[in-house]
Order: structure tokens, then sequence, then C-alpha cells
């Protein structure tokens, strides 16, 4: 709704400037400015963005806010690349404010249409956990799909990352018991230890239960157990 409550505003301005003396004028020069050199001021804007890419840094989407929401002010811009979002919050009376962050950073993304669609477009916001805004845009529904769709999977990816190596670091901490198959060494000093096969399954639930390894590698590990327990 809030596209709605944008261009109820406009018409309100217009229609406060059509009932002024010199109002119809002032109208006509601000829709100029609006429209007139639009697609040059986009070209220009993707250029900017563009030029700020690390070397080796793929450009993925990019878009400028609906005018709709910037009627009296520059379209912000959002870009993403296959390493980091970008915003670029432009100010009135030229140049541009960059935020950025890495994908490992984003928390979450949401996605929702406006009414009206095809005027107000979609929003997606995207929220992350380093000490800057978070980004909040209305562009048009294709591109919002797209970008949301990239964040969803980034948002995956680096999910299943953090977890592997939260794993990895427990399994560090335990002294990694538990990481490799035993060799005849290892059998020998196990089986000279005192523990009991119990006390080696108990050992391995307990590493599951605390999220040190997985349901696979702990089925994978009790047989492990009980093939040393049967060979000797």
């Amino acid at each position: 709704m809030n596209g709605v409550f944008y261009f109820l505003g406009f018409v309100g301005y217009s229609l406060f400037l059509v009932l002024s003396v010199a109002g119809i004028p002032i109208l006509a020069i601000h829709i100029a400015l609006l429209l007139i050199g639009a697609e040059k001021r986009e070209q220009g804007a993707k250029e900017k963005v563009e030029n700020s890419l690390m070397e080796g840094e793929s450009l993925i989407a990019f878009g400028l806010e609906k005018r709709l929401f910037s009627l009296f002010s520059r379209r912000s811009c959002i870009a993403i690349t296959d390493s980091r979002v970008v915003y670029f919050d432009r100010p009135l009376f030229g140049g541009f404010k960059m935020v950025d962050f890495q994908w490992k950073d984003v928390i979450d993304a949401e996605l929702s249409e406006n009414v009206l669609s095809n005027w107000f477009g979609a929003n997606i916001s995207i929220r992350h956990n380093q000490p800057k805004k978070n980004i909040e845009i209305n562009i048009t529904p294709e591109l919002a799909n797209d970008i949301y769709k990239y964040a969803q999977k980034q948002e995956q990816s680096w999910e299943e990352k953090n977890r592997m190596r939260k794993i990895e670091e427990e399994r560090a901490k335990a002294g990694g018991t538990y990481i490799t198959h035993p060799g005849p060494e290892s059998r020998d000093s196990s089986s000279n230890s005192g523990r009991s096969v119990m006390d080696e399954i108990k050992e391995a639930k307990q590493m599951l239960d605390d999220d040190v390894i997985s349901d696979a590698e702990f089925d994978e590990l009790k047989s492990k157990i009980l093939a040393k327990s049967s060979a000797h």
C-alpha cells in the first residue's frame, strides 16, 4: 500500500500546484525533470555500479526503484553480484552513497508484491548482520523475484557452509576422534584403552546430540565400532 500513498501524495501535490497561480508551469517542469533523460540517467547509474565491481566479480542483476516511489527524489538502485549485495542511495542534488555487504552476512530476504504491481512493482527487503542499514526497495516484480530467488539460494548455501564449519570446529575441539577410518595402530591402541564398545557408542551418540556429527556420520561410526569389536 505504500506505493498508493506515494501516488496519492503526488496527486495532492499536483492539484495544489494546478490551483495555485504559477502551479501549472511548475508542475510541467517537475514532470519533465522526472521523464526527460530517464533512460540516460538509468544507464549512468548502472555504469557507476559496474565501475564499483571488484576484479573477477560478476553482476547478476541491476534495477532502479520504481518512479512512483521517487517522485521528489532521484531513484535509488540495487545490484546483486556473485559475492555481494550493493545498494546506491542517490541524493537529490547529485552523487551517491553506497551500502554493500557480502552474501555470507545476509540473515533474510523478503518479497512482497504491491497493489497495482505494473505501476508500483514489488518490495524486496534484505536484512544482514553488519552495522549498516538494511536494504528495502521497490522495483519491477520480475527483478524483485529474480533477486529473491538468488538470495534464497545464497542463504541456503551459506547455512550449509556455516553448519559444516561448526561441525569441523567441534570435531577439532573433540580431537578429531572419529574423523577417519581407524588403521591397525589405532585399533590396537583403542583395544588397549580399556573402553568398551558401549562407551564408544555412547560417546558417538553424545557427539550426535551436540551436532558435532550428522545422523549419517553417527550410523557410519557406530558400524565401524561394532565391526572393530567383532574383529577382535
